[in-house]
């Protein structure tokens, strides 16, 4: 099977009749021979309903560590929400024993 090659700009475009034909088209007549195999990072940063975009692996890595930072940025903002709610709680018990003290 020859191997077609096509520029996105300087392809013509897809008319309603191409578009149907697409559409139409059974999932075991379309050649994938030539996409490359996703791989585990691919699946690892996808986010549904989204279009999938190859990304190259240095820019898989750098996704990675953004994905990283945030995530470690969330886990010390709830760190430090959870430990001004425990703060707050031992003040109002305190408060409480006092009152009852007196």
């Amino acid at each position: 099977m020859a191997t077609i090659k096509y520029k996105l700009e300087d392809m013509p475009p897809m008319t309603p009749e191409d578009i149907k034909t697409l559409q139409n088209l059974p999932n075991d007549e379309v050649d994938c021979s030539d996409m490359p195999e996703l791989d585990e990072l691919d699946f690892k940063y996808s986010i549904p309903g989204k279009v999938f975009m190859a990304l190259s692996t240095k820019e898989k890595r750098e996704l990675g560590r953004k994905l990283h930072a945030a995530e470690q940025a969330e886990r010390a903002a709830l760190k430090a929400q959870r430990e001004a709610r425990q703060t707050a709680e031992l003040i109002i018990a305190e408060a409480r024993q006092l009152a009852h003290q007196a």
